[in-house]
């Protein structure tokens, strides 16, 4: 229950959009950041209540208007690698570890309004509006570079003369609330702070997160287990891109200079605001001492050698290297081989897609192991925690029948309700390890149930249908128990009526259709 509750709140809060968004920051900058969040959506809605009359005599009905919450469920908000605030003591994947962990979050004056309202254990926001300087300073220029192209160099954009944008920073601690004078106990516990503007405090409480962890997911799939700051996928050919700009911008600014003229003229004998109009169809005139001497040696091209003909074969050179130190060649690009005298054979074609996926494959193993397994997690102990009305979830294949046998519940119209109480975070959250769909001999797998099915000896000793089944699962079909006939494949067999009647009194047989 707890996996397709989830599933319907990613779906709903497009929770991929962010993992995609972490992913890039990972191979852009080496590590992305997420963080957990509980999003809850209200409004209000109207419904017809009947009220008696006077003295309990008659009735009449009204509308009434109630504050209700439509959806709540688990979100993730994306963290920004340059305004993130680890723990510089600790290697980036284990944030844990840490004594702290926060980050600073770009927001406006309004938006923290109405986080007071809704949030009891928040102050001093209306403070805030006075201030002059909102942004923090910790982090004023923007070393991204995304604001190169548009000229912007620092974080200040241009919206801040019209709406009032602020940086809230969001630190855990962990502390020991006796020595700062904020409770009795005597060893550390994680608590929550928040900082407006450099300067207001505007929020102070214990965390009370059931997990007990710092709500933050980090990956860094080419990370080195020790370093803070490791370098990224993206950094690692900054050096071979640093040639190839050069390599083509010299280029560029040779044929530039190719086709612009280069001439040597004598200004005694040519009109030089002629020879400098760039028209089309221009005359060029002398001048008077130079009249009468023909035109033939009053004017000369250059000889213009182009020194980086060979810049784009290099170039070319070049960018099969970066692939290759990449891991991004033509067949994890989705192209096929070019050149050779030969055409690209099918067992080539395999093999070459099947090491590109086990260099993928380690990403996703890595990647899973440090940040999809703490979401997990995360997002399994949010539904425990902070739950406060029921949620159905629809169920599909196998579901129905096996939720029904487990939790004996009435299933209506393929819905079944979830509640904290019927979640056990420490079983029933299960991460995948991020293995990639067509792995684990997936080819082998096929042959051996050809082999199979054509042999009734084997098939005999064999569960065929079993065997089908994890093929189907390795190859990337995760809903091939949808397909399966209900009730499988059943034998019957004749029994005395005295032998059946005793057997469902056992309740070891159940009526077909609801006839005996």
């Amino acid at each position: 229950m707890l996996e397709k509750l989830i599933a319907v709140q990613c779906t709903k809060n497009k929770v991929g959009l962010n993992l995609h968004t972490q992913a890039r920051d990972a191979f852009s900058y080496g590590f992305g950041v997420t963080t957990p969040t509980w999003v809850k959506e209200t409004g209000t809605t109207t419904r017809t209540v009947e009220k008696s009359g006077f003295m309990g005599f008659g009735s009449k009905a009204e509308t009434v208007t109630e504050d209700v919450t439509f959806f709540e469920g688990n979100a993730l908000e994306n963290i920004d690698p340059y305004l993130y605030l680890p723990d510089p003591n600790v290697p980036i994947h284990e944030p844990q570890r840490g004594e702290f962990n926060g980050w600073v979050a770009p927001s406006n004056y309004m938006d923290l309004l109405t986080a007071e309202k809704n949030d009891p254990t928040m102050f001093n926001v209306k403070y805030l509006k006075k201030l002059t300087g909102k942004r923090s300073c910790i982090f004023v220029g923007d070393n991204s570079g995304r604001g190169a192209k548009s000229g912007l160099n620092s974080r200040t954009n241009a919206a801040d003369g019209v709406t009032n944008n602020l940086d809230r920073i969001k630190m855990f601690i962990k502390i020991i609330p006796k020595d700062w004078g904020l409770g009795d106990g005597e060893y550390p516990e994680i608590w929550y702070f928040e900082l407006g503007s450099d300067e207001i405090v505007i929020c102070a409480k214990p965390a009370n997160n059931s997990h007990n962890k710092f709500p933050v997911s980090v990956i860094a799939p080419d990370y080195d287990g020790y370093s803070m700051s490791p370098v990224s996928r993206i950094e690692i050919l900054h050096g071979m891109q640093g040639v190839l700009d050069f390599m083509f911008n010299s280029h560029v600014a040779n044929v530039r200079k190719a086709i612009h003229d280069m001439i040597i003229y004598d200004p005694y004998q040519v009109n030089s605001n002629d020879l400098k109009n760039p028209s089309e169809g221009k005359l060029i005139r002398l001048r008077r001492p130079a009249w009468g001497r023909g035109v033939k040696d009053v004017a000369a091209q250059l000889n213009v050698s182009d020194v980086t003909r060979g810049n784009v074969a290099d170039s070319t050179w070049i960018v099969q290297w970066m692939d290759r130190i990449s891991g991004a060649d033509a067949s994890m690009q989705g192209s096929l081989r070019q050149g050779g005298p030969e055409r690209l054979t099918s067992t080539e074609f395999q093999g070459t897609m099947g090491g590109g996926i086990n260099r993928l494959e380690r990403i996703a193993k890595v990647v899973g192991m440090q940040g999809m397994q703490d979401i997990g997690s995360f997002f399994g102990h949010h539904n425990k925690q902070m739950m406060t009305i029921p949620a159905y979830v629809k169920l599909a294949g196998d579901w129905q029948e096996v939720l029904i046998k487990e939790y004996r519940q009435d299933i209506n119209r393929g819905r079944i309700q979830v509640s904290p109480d019927t979640l056990n975070i420490n079983y029933d959250v299960v991460v995948r390890d991020g293995s990639v769909p067509g792995g684990n001999y997936s080819s082998s797998w096929l042959q051996l149930f050809q082999t199979l099915a054509s042999s009734p000896e084997l098939a005999q000793n064999f569960d065929i249908v079993r065997i089908f089944t994890h093929i189907a699962r390795n190859l990337g079909a995760k809903n091939v128990n949808d397909f399966v006939r209900r009730g499988g494949d059943i034998q019957p067999k004749v029994m005395p009526n005295e032998a059946v009647a005793n057997q469902v009194q056992q309740g070891n047989l159940v009526p077909v259709g609801g006839a005996m």
